[in-house]
């Protein structure tokens, strides 16, 4: 600090210092003074649009990361509006349900391809046939609700189960893993009991309280 009371140029000072010293301007001198200020121009005046480049880059490189993606989106004639999500086992046609009572079902899909035909087909089988697939879950089902609520499953079951979701297996293929849930009707907490199949016939049943 100089006796003003701001900050003394430090190529000011540095100049100062040399002619003081040697008590006449030297080649350093001439340098600290002349060279130094017209080189940083030069270089602030070529530097400074690279930086703008970079910085413009950056900008657009974060708002790809951090801007949400928007998901693709499908209005099937029978499956109904579907939205294509990542899965952990894979990418899967999610059709969702938007309030109590409606299905929720998950076609699964290799990339983005579209629901086939055979997977149109394995959907209508599921609602067409669900008092037989029930029929052939219902002995170990109904075992699970009477040890978590200690009371029978209704005689008339949809009194005590709902079909909440299931899954469509590529292709349609009843052979590979596929999955289907009943929410319990008989407690306030709705338990899902999700049957799991594989190779066409029930592999376990697990529940999400």
């Amino acid at each position: 600090m100089c006796g003003s009371g701001k900050p003394l140029n430090k190529r000011k000072q540095f100049a100062t210092a040399l002619r003081a010293s040697a008590g006449r301007p030297t080649l350093c001198t001439f340098c600290a003074v002349a060279v130094l200020p017209f080189l940083h121009k030069r270089c602030t005046a070529l530097v400074a649009p690279v930086a703008g480049v970079r910085r413009n880059h950056m900008l657009k490189f974060f708002r790809r990361i951090f801007e949400p993606k928007q998901r693709l989106e499908l209005e099937h004639p029978i499956l109904g509006k579907l939205q294509l999500e990542k899965g952990a086992a894979g990418p899967y046609w999610l059709r969702e349900a938007y309030s109590d009572g409606e299905l929720t079902i998950c076609v699964d899909t290799i990339g983005e391809a579209l629901p086939s035909e055979s997977q149109v087909q394995f959907f209508q089988w599921v609602i067409g046939s669900i008092e037989s697939i029930y029929q052939s879950v219902a002995s170990e089902l109904e075992v699970l609700h009477l040890n978590m609520q200690s009371k029978l499953v209704n005689p008339e079951w949809s009194r005590s189960f709902r079909l909440a979701s299931f899954d469509v297996p590529l292709e349609g293929n009843r052979n590979l893993s596929w999955e289907i849930t009943f929410e319990c009707l008989t407690d306030n907490s709705g338990n899902l009991y999700t049957c799991h199949f594989e190779n066409g016939a029930l592999a376990h049943i697990s529940v999400d309280t």
